[in-house]
């Protein structure tokens, strides 16, 4: 104990003071290792779901990419194998047997039973369609081999 009231009462500021900085220290170096965990649980999650869902043969590599207005207006592409990306606009409720596809130029018929595939209900998600061009009921459609959704 300072025999001086006035050192006494400096003395004890600055224990106070050092008991708050270690205290704060504390709670930041607690802050910092909730902050690590989270950024680290979030990039996982994102690298996880960067694979994209796959059903049937998925995406094929060799075929030509085009968009939906192609499929309408180039007749040479009937029969053809075709990659085409999209939202999913509308899909069968039942078993996910067809779905329709939107891109920024058109909409097109997407038949996944013709090749025994089946798409759970994916609403408004992006996919990548491969598949042969067809005609169906006066209007073009893909019959697709593979379907992967992102």
């Amino acid at each position: 104990m300072c025999p001086w009231p006035q050192v006494q009462c400096q003395c004890q500021n600055r224990q106070k003071a050092r008991m708050r900085a270690s205290t704060n220290n504390s709670i930041e170096g607690i802050k910092m290792k909730n902050l690590l965990l989270t950024t680290f649980l979030l990039v996982s999650l994102v690298l996880a779901g960067c694979g994209g869902e796959t059903y049937g043969s998925g995406v094929d590599p060799d075929a030509q990419k085009v968009q939906v207005k192609e499929v309408f207006l180039k007749q040479d592409l009937l029969g053809k194998k075709v990659t085409l990306e999209g939202k999913i606009v509308s899909q069968c409720q039942s078993n996910g047997c067809w779905f329709y596809l939107q891109d920024e130029t058109g909409q097109i018929f997407i038949d996944l039973a013709k090749n025994q595939m089946t798409l759970p209900s994916r609403p408004g998600k992006q996919v990548l369609a491969s598949g042969t061009v067809g005609w169906s009921k006066q209007s073009h459609m893909l019959v697709a081999t593979g379907v992967e959704v992102k």
